[in-house]
């Protein structure tokens, strides 16, 4: 018991102690973080400010879905798997488990969508499209 113990204390200090901290890099590129920098840095027409403001409206259309459906998936998947089939087990309570596994299934899957379209509109993808905007001066083609 007492090696248990203090090796858990072990690992506890050396995951948790300054001394096992992993060396951070510095980063020569500077990341834009916000839709303000992203239009100072790139909005210098209609088209680009437009491209920016699309960007930032879906990506944060797909935060608010993919919140929702986190926490709906959280919910059923709990219902699910706290429903007990009584004593006496009738066909209710077992349709009533499938059930809400079913939902919390369907509702997983709309999340992976959501999660998906937040990936299609990151502002790597933003930085790379405006860049390609700037030297063609045209749309990318899955934009058109």
């Amino acid at each position: 018991m007492f090696k248990i113990v203090l090796l858990n204390i072990i690992v506890f200090l050396f995951c948790f102690n300054s001394f096992a901290a992993v060396p951070t890099f510095t980063d020569t590129t500077t990341k834009l973080k916000t839709k303000e920098a992203f239009l100072q840095k790139y909005g210098t027409n209609d088209t680009s400010r437009m491209i920016i403001e699309y960007f930032f409206f879906k990506r944060k259309n797909k935060k608010i879905g993919l919140y929702i459906m986190g926490s709906g998936l959280a919910i059923t998947g709990t219902m699910a798997l706290t429903i007990k089939p009584p004593v006496n087990p009738n066909i209710y309570a077992g349709l009533a488990g499938a059930g809400l596994a079913l939902a919390a299934f369907f509702i997983s899957a709309v999340a992976i969508f959501f999660s998906v379209g937040l990936a299609r509109y990151s502002k790597k993808r933003l930085t790379e499209t405006l860049a390609y905007y700037q030297e063609v001066m045209d749309y990318p083609n899955g934009y058109k």
